[in-house]
């Protein structure tokens, strides 16, 4: 098959049957079949074309008369041979250089307007690069806070759940109050030189025995105090709490044990520090108020409202449920814990606490200031 040999290769037309110059037969090989000499390409008239436009007939890809394309469909083939002077001036690529130049603006201006909001965004950061600074600092210590306070919280938890040395069986607790003092200062039932004891009251779980004694200080003083239940003079059960005591307030310990203390006697050894001596941040006392509480479902949303301008960093809550007259349970947890959005006087946040199966109608609430 063979192209044909106008100027620019453009027509694309195709002699199938080439003429043998010598013996004038026609075939389509490059060699005579009968004399063995070079085929000639046979003469072929081009076919002519309507203009759509105009109506000119010619064989030419374009319209002499108006310019517009013979065949709206045809397309100008990319030949090697073809002048650029041609090609970039011919309408297809005209309307392409145009649509390409819209993109590079497009571009071009996005860039521009990205490359602005940039600056502005630097310029802000540098500007307030001190503020930043001291707020991210800030944050790091809130967060170190909050994950000590969350450790502290679970550890506390886990010391709910310690084991007692030995099993017993009855839910009777029994207070023996004719232990002699020792060396150090004793609670046996009435208070020591820290405090004085409201009352002492229990309740059970299924699994647990809880004590509480509600106390009056007769000093500010930080109090750790050590709960030993022995029987038969063997311990049994051993566990401690710590709170901080305000002169002529009102708070309370709370001893839990796992399983019952059966005839068991209490024995509390108490251990004080001052409160300006505390290595750790008090705080403003009674910073935070209990405002309101309802039950929902299984669930207990307690709401609490910052009174004062700073919280204790291990600053906390003890609530005590009561049904009727009857101690049914008691809960405590941390605030940068449970209440994380008290970020100053007047702000509020809600402590959701699983309340499953628990009845009450009351509740004392106690500030830990720790």
């Amino acid at each position: 098959m063979k192209y044909c040999s106008c100027k620019y290769f453009l027509c694309g037309r195709r002699n199938e049957n080439m003429k043998c110059p010598n013996c004038g037969v026609e075939a389509d090989s490059k060699f005579c079949p009968e004399c063995g000499n070079p085929m000639k390409v046979a003469e072929q008239k081009p076919e002519k074309k309507k203009c759509p436009n105009c109506g000119t007939e010619s064989d030419s890809r374009y319209c002499p008369e108006c310019g517009s394309p013979m065949n709206e469909s045809d397309s100008i083939p990319v030949s090697p041979i073809i002048s650029q002077e041609y090609m970039y001036n011919t309408p297809q690529y005209a309307a392409t250089q145009k649509k390409n130049n819209a993109i590079i603006i497009a571009v071009v201006g996005a860039a521009v307007i990205i490359i602005a909001v940039i600056s502005v965004i630097i310029a802000m950061h540098l500007g307030n690069g001190e503020k930043r600074a001291d707020i991210k600092q800030s944050e790091t210590t809130e967060e170190s806070l909050a994950d000590a306070a969350k450790d502290k919280q679970a550890k506390k938890d886990s010391t709910k759940k310690e084991k007692s040395t030995e099993e017993t069986q009855s839910a009777v607790v029994q207070i023996d109050e004719s232990e002699s003092p020792s060396s150090e200062s004793e609670d046996t039932g009435d208070g020591n030189e820290y405090y004085d004891v409201v009352s002492t009251e229990y309740y059970k779980t299924d699994y647990y025995t809880y004590r509480v004694d509600k106390v009056v200080g007769k000093q500010d003083v930080y109090i750790k105090n050590t709960a030993i239940v022995s029987k038969d003079n063997k311990v049994i059960g051993k566990i401690s709490d710590d709170i901080i005591l305000q002169k002529g307030k009102t708070n309370c310990f709370v001893y839990g044990f796992e399983g019952d203390m059966e005839g068991g006697d209490y024995k509390i050894q108490s251990s004080a520090t001052p409160i300006d001596e505390l290595y750790r941040d008090t705080g403003d006392m009674d910073a935070v108020e209990m405002v309101d509480y309802n039950l929902s479902d299984d669930n207990l949303y307690i709401t609490f409202r910052q009174t004062k301008d700073k919280i204790a960093s291990f600053a906390g809550y003890r609530l005590l449920f009561y049904d009727g007259d009857t101690l049914v349970n008691c809960e405590d947890g941390y605030f940068r814990v449970y209440c994380e959005n008290l970020n100053g006087k007047d702000t509020t946040d809600v402590a959701s606490i699983w309340a499953y199966n628990l009845k009450f109608d009351k509740i004392e609430y106690y500030y830990e200031a720790e």
